[in-house]
């Protein structure tokens, strides 16, 4: 399986590389951003996708993103007595910033307003599953990407039940 490798020795302080409330890890420093979305996606094109999706989507019109890493084994209640782990090291790209986004998915008739957290979510998802129809359709010699990319889409299906997503809800919604 292929890791997204972050190299925390070279960091100025542990501090910046902890878990946050829902933990993920930020991805921040310069090289380790250029490595993250083709390590993530098999594509260095990914972030263009997502960003291209979310605009003809909603009414994002451009920023700076934020990228997020669940590591493999995070872990919590998904329902009473009902423990689930991450098996596969999986993340998401995410707008930056506190703002809020009207979006609407005709495929699904999806309509609503989320975070633009929530909106990264939804974006990585639908790009995850796009590519890994076309990569299917690349030939057998292809599997083994395709599978990676449906088990990352699944890691980070489960990592929103495992967290508790405040807007699980509406993300699950919006993928239907």
């Amino acid at each position: 399986m292929h890791t997204i490798n972050v190299n925390t020795a070279t960091r100025e302080s542990d501090e910046q590389f902890k878990t946050d409330k829902y933990l993920r890890y930020a991805v921040t420093d310069g090289d380790e951003r250029l490595d993250f979305i083709p390590a993530l996606f098999f594509t260095p094109s990914a972030e263009n996708m997502v960003a291209s999706w979310l605009r003809q989507h909603s009414d994002y019109d451009g920023g700076f993103w934020s990228y997020w890493i669940i590591p493999q084994g995070v872990g919590g209640n998904i329902t009473p007595g009902r423990i689930q782990f991450i098996t596969t090291q999986t993340g998401y790209i995410a707008p930056e910033g506190e703002q809020r986004y009207r979006m609407h998915i005709p495929g699904n008739y999806f309509e609503g307003e989320v975070s633009a957290d929530a909106a990264g979510i939804i974006a990585t998802l639908m790009i995850m599953n796009w590519l890994s129809w076309q990569v299917a359709d690349m030939g057998p010699e292809y599997a083994r990407v395709c599978k990676h990319l449906v088990s990352r889409q699944d890691a980070l299906k489960d990592y929103l039940s495992i967290i508790h997503h405040p807007e699980r809800h509406l993300i699950w919604r919006a993928i239907d």
